[in-house]
């Protein structure tokens, strides 16, 4: 599958569609690309996770660390620890167990939940 990037599209309405349909074709080189053109458009804590994951899935680490230190509505707790179930099932996610604990160290211990 591949992402048609439609500057037209209804980027409001059908992100968290495409964000979906790549991640179940496993498009995340493209993914990023788009979810760097929504967020021109929209604000959401969705795109920002979806798009930290991304990231990881593709190694790019540089770009990653810059949208981590810069103003971003992310769910690191979230998105480090999907990095990290990723890396532990061994789904093609080389750097993701680095980037999952990374996002988790971000996160201040005050909003850190256990279950220990």
């Amino acid at each position: 599958m591949s992402l048609h990037l439609d500057p037209h599209l209804d980027v409001r309405r059908r992100h968290l569609e495409v964000i979906a349909k790549s991640a179940e074709a496993d498009t995340y080189e493209e993914l990023v690309k788009f979810l760097l053109m929504v967020r021109k458009k929209v604000k959401d804590s969705k795109v920002d996770s979806e798009l930290v994951f991304a990231y990881a899935k593709t190694g790019q680490l540089g770009p990653l660390e810059e949208f981590i230190s810069g103003a971003q509505q992310a769910n690191l707790q979230s998105a480090g620890d999907r990095c990290v179930h990723c890396a532990r099932l061994g789904r093609h996610c080389s750097s993701a167990f680095g980037v999952g604990t990374a996002c988790v160290q971000t996160v201040p211990r005050s909003d850190l939940s256990c279950d220990c």
